[in-house]
């Protein structure tokens, strides 16, 4: 192919490849390199002449790279999740540091479990905490306590906007 011919034939494959995945993948720069990788290969099967003698059909070839290069994204992405931040600068985490919360999220965090504990109490304050602080599901709460799964959802969001009410000032302050 020729320095131009490529030219042209990329400037009409790249809309669709490109819109095959951005379909299918959420991030815009997975797409952009995706759709590159797959039309870089897929040009240099066709200008090499033992290749491109083996391909009858260009067009299912193209998508049959596509198809498989989605795939090894995916299984990749599953495999390594990518950490991702706010900014540009990853921080690496180093794991011999110390991992200790601070001292104002714990002093907040004891002062709303007393907020809490001094709002409710009885079988909401039981619910409240095996629900949002040991992570129980509803009917694991419900079986626990004889009630139904329903009944403990009504319960677990009345008693979370009374806390709301009364225990906002002491996580703002």
């Amino acid at each position: 192919m020729t320095t131009i011919n490529l030219d042209a034939q990329w400037q009409i494959y790249y809309p669709k490849v490109y819109g095959y995945f951005f379909r299918r993948v959420n991030n815009r720069l997975d797409v952009e390199d995706l759709t590159s990788l797959v039309l870089t290969y897929f040009f240099e099967a066709l200008s090499n002449p033992e290749k491109a003698a083996k391909i009858k059909s260009p067009n299912a070839y193209l998508w049959k790279i596509a198809y498989n290069q989605l795939m090894v994204f995916i299984t990749n992405k599953s495999k390594e999740p990518v950490p991702v931040g706010l900014d540009d600068n990853l921080e690496v985490i180093d794991e011999t540091q110390d991992n200790t919360r601070s001292t104002n999220y714990t002093e907040r965090s004891k002062k709303l479990l007393e907020c809490i504990n001094i709002s409710l109490s009885g079988l909401d304050l039981i619910i409240v905490t095996k629900s949002l602080i040991e992570e129980w599901t509803s009917p694991k709460v419900a079986t626990e306590l004889n009630l139904t799964a329903v009944n403990v959802r009504k319960r677990l969001s009345r008693a979370v906007t009374k806390l709301r009410q009364k225990c906002r000032m002491v996580w703002e302050n």
